[in-house]
Formats: C-alpha cells, sequence, structure tokens
C-alpha cells in the first residue's frame, strides 16, 4: 500500500492507470470508496481505510491490494522496495554506491526479507535477542527456529544472522541468470557486506 502511494513507484503509475487513483477538481490525488467517499491519497489515510472495518473490504481497496497477484505488478514493487531502502541506508552515510552489482543485489534480496529499519541494524550488528526470534520464526517456522538457536549456543541473534547469511548464499547466484556470466562477480555474503557498510559509514564520520 505504501509503495502504492508513493508517485515514483510502478504500482503507482498502474493503479492511476486502472483507475484506482484518481484527481479531483483541484488535481490533488485522492482515493475513493465505493460509497463515494474520498480522501487525499497519502500512507496515513490508507492505514487509516485498512484499520476500520467497515472499509477494509471496500471493494476499491481489495482491487488495489490485488495488485499483488499480478505478477508484473509483484516484480516492479519488490525492485521499488528494494530500491527505496538502499536510497535510504544510503542517505544515512553507508557506502552504498561502492558495492559491485552481485552484492548491490544481494543487499537489495535481504531488504525483502527485513525492510528497511531491520535491515539496518543487521548491517550494524544490532538487531536484538526478541527481534531476532521473531524474525527467524516468521521465515522458518517455530520448530526450526528452535534448532537453529540451539546450534547457536541458544542465541536467536547468531541463529537469525547467519541464517539471513546462509540463505542468501544459496538463493542468489548472480552467475546463474547471465547469459554470459564471465565478467559477473560471485559477490561477498551478506555479512561481508554488512561489515564493508559498517567500517564505510564509520571511516566516513
Amino acid at each position: 500500500m505504501g509503495l502504492a502511494v508513493a508517485k515514483d513507484t510502478f504500482l503507482h503509475a498502474r493503479a492511476i492507470e486502472r483507475g484506482i487513483f484518481s484527481t479531483d477538481p483541484k488535481g490533488q490525488l485522492i482515493f475513493t470508496l465505493t460509497d463515494g467517499s474520498s480522501s487525499a491519497l497519502t500512507v496515513e489515510n490508507m492505514k487509516k481505510i485498512l484499520r476500520k472495518q467497515e472499509t477494509a473490504r471496500d471493494a476499491n481497496v481489495l482491487a488495489l491490494l490485488d495488485l499483488r497477484f499480478d505478477a508484473e505488478c509483484a516484480i516492479q514493487a519488490l525492485a521499488d522496495y528494494a530500491v527505496k531502502n538502499a536510497r535510504w541506508i544510503a542517505g544515512k552515510g553507508y557506502p552504498i554506491d561502492a558495492l559491485d552489482s552481485s552484492d548491490t543485489v544481494k543487499l537489495m534480496y535481504a531488504s525483502h526479507h527485513l525492510g528497511g529499519g531491520d535491515l539496518l541494524n543487521y548491517i550494524n550488528d544490532a538487531i536484538e535477542e526478541d527481534r531476532a526470534k521473531e524474525l527467524l520464526v516468521a521465515q522458518v517456522g517455530k520448530a526450526r527456529a528452535e534448532l537453529l538457536a540451539a546450534a547457536q549456543e541458544g542465541e536467536y541473534v547468531a541463529a537469525q544472522r547467519y541464517w539471513l547469511n546462509d540463505y542468501i548464499e544459496g538463493k542468489i547466484v548472480p552467475k546463474a541468470f547471465c547469459c554470459d556470466p564471465t565478467n559477473i562477480p560471485s559477490g561477498r555474503s551478506i555479512i561481508d557486506i554488512s561489515d564493508f557498510l559498517r567500517k564505510g559509514r564509520n571511516e566516513r564520520g
């Protein structure tokens, strides 16, 4: 929903194209419910609509949410989300622009799993135990999360950190998706990328 509201995303353009978003007589972007009531198109207003039982299942709301089942929209949303997270982290002084293409892809994939805030904490090795447990359970289920933590002396922080690292190493292999992989770097692990970004920010002061 947030990506659809943001004006520089594919989802935003598609929502306008399909008439889900429109403009009022003053040219302001609005979102209109099936009962004819409308509000300015902002993330906060959309959250209010989603939080109310009487409006959360409005046909126009569902039309917007159903864009996630459109393959092109889903792919473009993932890319837009990752780019926004990368820009946000770069704005905090981390040398994102110094990463090669494979490192960048791995970082963007990590942002898909974690979101901006948790990714920043992952980079800084600052995810707290309760949050690490929550993240790991969400990804692999309670039973496996307990086994992974047990293998790290009961620490969910270490279990979540190394699970994500290994998962990305296994899933994101840029060379495997290229017609000519000869000039494509293998990329570092997400833990090594995090160490590089953290060190680079510290050097920048």
